[in-house]
Protein backbone atom coordinates (compact mmCIF):
# COMPACT_ATOMS: atom_id res chain seq x y z
CA UNK A 1 0.00 0.00 0.00
CA UNK A 2 1.19 3.18 -0.95
CA UNK A 3 0.36 6.22 1.47
CA UNK A 4 1.94 9.37 2.08
CA UNK A 5 1.44 11.09 5.53
CA UNK A 6 3.03 14.25 7.12
CA UNK A 7 3.71 14.64 10.69
CA UNK A 8 4.24 18.19 10.63
CA UNK A 9 5.50 20.21 12.96
CA UNK A 10 5.68 23.85 13.00
CA UNK A 11 8.52 26.33 13.26
CA UNK A 12 11.19 26.57 16.10
CA UNK A 13 9.97 29.12 18.72
CA UNK A 14 13.29 29.11 20.31
CA UNK A 15 11.48 28.88 24.17
CA UNK A 16 13.17 25.16 24.78
CA UNK A 17 9.83 23.82 25.51
CA UNK A 18 9.69 20.25 24.03
CA UNK A 19 7.97 18.81 21.04
CA UNK A 20 5.39 16.06 21.20
CA UNK A 21 6.90 12.40 20.84
CA UNK A 22 4.28 9.77 19.69
CA UNK A 23 4.68 6.15 20.06
CA UNK A 24 2.97 5.71 16.69
CA UNK A 25 3.96 6.95 13.68
CA UNK A 26 1.03 8.28 11.56
CA UNK A 27 -0.60 5.87 8.86
CA UNK A 28 -2.23 2.82 7.97
CA UNK A 29 -2.95 0.58 11.06
CA UNK A 30 -5.68 -3.04 11.07
CA UNK A 31 -6.79 -2.94 14.85
CA UNK A 32 -7.37 -0.21 17.45
CA UNK A 33 -4.40 0.85 19.90
CA UNK A 34 -3.51 2.84 22.14
CA UNK A 35 -1.13 6.29 21.50
CA UNK A 36 1.01 7.12 24.34
CA UNK A 37 2.05 11.30 23.87
CA UNK A 38 5.13 12.35 25.53
CA UNK A 39 6.77 15.88 26.57
CA UNK A 40 9.94 16.51 28.59
CA UNK A 41 9.65 16.20 32.44
CA UNK A 42 8.16 19.06 33.78
CA UNK A 43 5.70 19.66 30.48
CA UNK A 44 2.51 18.61 29.71
CA UNK A 45 0.72 17.60 26.53
CA UNK A 46 -2.45 19.19 25.31
CA UNK A 47 -3.94 17.93 21.86
CA UNK A 48 -6.97 17.79 20.18
CA UNK A 49 -9.22 15.18 18.22
CA UNK A 50 -11.22 17.97 16.25
CA UNK A 51 -8.60 19.39 14.10
CA UNK A 52 -8.71 22.79 16.05
CA UNK A 53 -5.51 24.50 17.34
CA UNK A 54 -4.54 22.80 20.69
CA UNK A 55 -2.93 26.15 22.15
CA UNK A 56 -6.22 27.90 21.86
CA UNK A 57 -9.08 25.57 21.23
CA UNK A 58 -11.90 25.11 23.84
CA UNK A 59 -11.69 21.40 23.25
CA UNK A 60 -8.10 20.79 23.87
CA UNK A 61 -7.59 17.98 26.56
CA UNK A 62 -4.66 18.05 28.61
CA UNK A 63 -3.16 14.45 28.36
CA UNK A 64 -3.47 12.21 31.21
CA UNK A 65 -3.10 8.75 30.00
CA UNK A 66 -2.76 6.70 26.18
CA UNK A 67 -5.27 7.84 23.60
CA UNK A 68 -7.42 5.28 22.48
CA UNK A 69 -7.12 5.20 18.52
CA UNK A 70 -9.98 3.64 16.94
CA UNK A 71 -11.88 3.24 13.60
CA UNK A 72 -13.90 6.42 14.09
CA UNK A 73 -16.24 6.01 10.51
CA UNK A 74 -19.36 5.86 12.45
CA UNK A 75 -18.77 9.00 14.15
CA UNK A 76 -20.89 11.73 13.36
CA UNK A 77 -20.33 13.68 9.63
CA UNK A 78 -19.61 16.86 10.73
CA UNK A 79 -17.45 18.11 7.33
CA UNK A 80 -18.73 15.74 4.69
CA UNK A 81 -22.72 17.38 6.16
CA UNK A 82 -21.32 20.77 5.27
CA UNK A 83 -24.07 22.75 3.55
CA UNK A 84 -23.70 25.79 0.62
CA UNK A 85 -20.58 24.39 -0.87
CA UNK A 86 -21.63 23.72 -4.46
CA UNK A 87 -24.16 25.59 -6.52
CA UNK A 88 -25.85 22.51 -8.13
CA UNK A 89 -27.50 22.02 -4.95
CA UNK A 90 -26.68 19.42 -1.21
CA UNK A 91 -24.63 16.07 -2.32
CA UNK A 92 -24.99 14.83 1.36
CA UNK A 93 -23.95 11.22 2.06
CA UNK A 94 -26.84 9.08 3.43
CA UNK A 95 -24.18 7.13 5.72
CA UNK A 96 -21.23 6.52 8.14
CA UNK A 97 -18.30 8.76 6.18
CA UNK A 98 -14.94 7.06 5.93
CA UNK A 99 -12.13 9.58 8.09
CA UNK A 100 -9.16 9.14 9.94
CA UNK A 101 -8.12 10.54 13.30
CA UNK A 102 -5.92 13.67 13.54
CA UNK A 103 -4.27 14.56 16.98
CA UNK A 104 -2.71 17.98 16.91
CA UNK A 105 -1.12 18.07 19.65
CA UNK A 106 1.70 20.24 21.57
CA UNK A 107 3.87 20.48 25.02
CA UNK A 108 3.06 23.18 27.37
CA UNK A 109 5.83 24.40 30.20
CA UNK A 110 4.37 25.73 33.61
CA UNK A 111 4.34 29.28 32.61
CA UNK A 112 1.85 28.57 30.23
CA UNK A 113 4.39 28.34 26.98
CA UNK A 114 3.58 26.08 23.62
CA UNK A 115 6.25 24.05 21.67
CA UNK A 116 6.13 23.34 18.05
CA UNK A 117 3.02 21.56 17.23
CA UNK A 118 2.69 18.06 15.68
CA UNK A 119 -0.07 16.46 14.02
CA UNK A 120 -0.48 13.35 13.20
CA UNK A 121 -3.44 11.20 11.17
CA UNK A 122 -4.56 7.45 11.71
CA UNK A 123 -6.82 5.28 9.81
CA UNK A 124 -7.69 2.50 11.41
CA UNK A 125 -9.25 -0.40 9.86
CA UNK A 126 -9.04 1.01 6.32
CA UNK A 127 -6.71 -1.92 4.77
CA UNK A 128 -9.28 -2.97 2.26
CA UNK A 129 -8.05 -3.80 -1.01
CA UNK A 130 -9.43 -0.79 -2.94
CA UNK A 131 -7.20 1.19 -0.98
CA UNK A 132 -3.85 -0.16 -1.85
CA UNK A 133 -3.79 1.72 -5.58
CA UNK A 134 -4.27 5.17 -3.71
CA UNK A 135 -1.98 7.56 -2.36
CA UNK A 136 -3.07 9.89 0.16
CA UNK A 137 -2.29 12.91 1.82
CA UNK A 138 -3.69 14.21 5.30
CA UNK A 139 -4.09 17.97 5.43
CA UNK A 140 -5.09 19.61 8.26
CA UNK A 141 -6.20 23.11 8.53
CA UNK A 142 -8.96 24.89 10.94
CA UNK A 143 -12.46 24.10 9.74
CA UNK A 144 -12.89 28.45 8.69
CA UNK A 145 -10.17 27.90 6.51
CA UNK A 146 -12.75 25.92 4.77
CA UNK A 147 -16.19 26.92 5.47
CA UNK A 148 -15.97 30.06 6.30
CA UNK A 149 -18.89 32.08 4.43
CA UNK A 150 -16.22 34.91 4.05
CA UNK A 151 -12.98 33.48 3.97
CA UNK A 152 -13.61 29.73 3.46
CA UNK A 153 -11.96 28.34 0.33
CA UNK A 154 -14.68 25.23 -0.22
CA UNK A 155 -17.95 27.15 0.40
CA UNK A 156 -19.76 29.33 -2.02
CA UNK A 157 -19.48 31.97 -0.05
CA UNK A 158 -21.14 35.65 1.22
CA UNK A 159 -19.51 37.16 -2.07
CA UNK A 160 -21.46 35.05 -4.34
CA UNK A 161 -24.72 35.87 -2.79
CA UNK A 162 -23.69 39.57 -3.12
CA UNK A 163 -22.31 39.06 -6.80
CA UNK A 164 -25.48 37.59 -7.06
CA UNK A 165 -28.02 40.59 -6.15
CA UNK A 166 -25.27 43.07 -7.58
CA UNK A 167 -25.58 44.60 -11.43
CA UNK A 168 -22.87 42.61 -12.27
CA UNK A 169 -24.09 39.07 -12.34
CA UNK A 170 -24.79 37.70 -15.07
CA UNK A 171 -27.12 34.45 -15.71
CA UNK A 172 -25.45 31.72 -17.55
CA UNK A 173 -28.87 29.86 -17.95
CA UNK A 174 -28.19 26.20 -17.56
CA UNK A 175 -25.32 26.12 -15.72
CA UNK A 176 -26.54 23.47 -12.98
CA UNK A 177 -28.93 21.57 -14.90
CA UNK A 178 -28.29 18.16 -15.34
CA UNK A 179 -27.35 18.40 -19.08
CA UNK A 180 -24.44 20.40 -18.20
CA UNK A 181 -23.17 18.75 -15.42
CA UNK A 182 -22.77 15.51 -17.75
CA UNK A 183 -20.47 17.60 -19.94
Amino acid sequence: MTALLFAVAYGENGNGVSAPVFSAEAGFYSEPFYLSISCSEGETVWYTLDCSDPRISDTAICCSGPVYICNNTRDTNIWSAKRNISLYGQFLPNGAVQKGMVIRCICRNKEGECGEEVINTYFVNKNRPYYSAMGVISLVTDGENLFDPDTGIYVIGNSYATWRESDQYEDFGDLGSEKSMQL
